[in-house]
């Protein structure tokens, strides 16, 4: 790797000592700074002892960063190959083990890094509501200037939409829309529910078990003008 030298280096690859050379460090001269000669697509590179091993890849042309990959096809990329079996972990620890300790991850699309305006947010919440290690996750999203909680799932699989302690596998607070199933009732359907127009009628049905491997869409109402 090739990098610029600090001036009271006597070497290509020592640790920088202190110096007054205010290109190679921050406004405020607390820390030096890695420069590559030259900007590539792995311009830096952190290694095993055997140095051929990639541990942490920088591509100073294109602004990414890799981990276990030299290659970094995003701004940041974690390869682990594990076939058949868990990959790249990506964690965001909370020391903290009190109700409502969290950890968030915020998505912003404006030119303010602070903005409430253009931004969604997900939240892991330790809740200890029913046992100590209960979790809930929140997805939250922005209207204007108003952010607001719109998906909870509790530690128990309830979801909650504009809920924040769902009472069923689905709770809702609002209207829920149905529209037509064309699928051929089945075993995979029951419990389906469906509403269709045809002519001068509307239907709302279910999907019902009718026989010991019988299957159909019952009409629940229909409306008819």
């Amino acid at each position: 790797m090739s990098y610029k030298r600090f001036p009271s280096e006597s070497g290509g690859g020592g640790a920088p000592t202190a110096h007054n050379d205010l290109t190679n460090r921050d406004v405020a001269g607390n820390h030096a700074k890695l420069i590559p000669l030259v900007d590539g697509t792995s311009a830096i590179q952190i290694t095993k002892a055997n140095g051929t091993t990639g541990i942490l890849s920088v591509d100073t042309t294109n602004s990414r960063v890799g981990v276990n990959t030299t290659t970094p096809a995003f701004d940041v990329e974690l390869l682990k190959s594990a076939t058949g079996d868990l990959g790249s972990v990506l964690q965001l620890r909370n020391g903290g083990i009190e109700n409502n300790s969290s950890n968030l991850i915020r998505m912003l699309c404006s030119g303010v890094a602070t903005a409430t305006q253009g931004s969604c947010e997900i939240e892991a919440f330790r809740t200890n509501l029913d046992a100590s290690g209960d979790t809930k996750i929140v997805f939250r999203t922005t209207k204007g200037t108003t952010k607001a909680d719109q998906l909870v799932i509790d530690s128990y699989g309830n979801i909650g939409v504009k809920v924040d302690l769902p009472k069923a596998r689905l709770d809702v607070a609002g209207g829920v829309k149905v529209a037509d199933d064309t699928d051929t009732a089945s075993a995979d359907k029951v419990g389906t529910l469906r509403y269709r127009a045809d002519g001068n009628n509307s239907y709302c049905e279910m999907c019902m078990q009718t026989g010991a491997a019988t299957y159909a869409w019952e009409i629940i109402k229909t409306m008819t003008w």
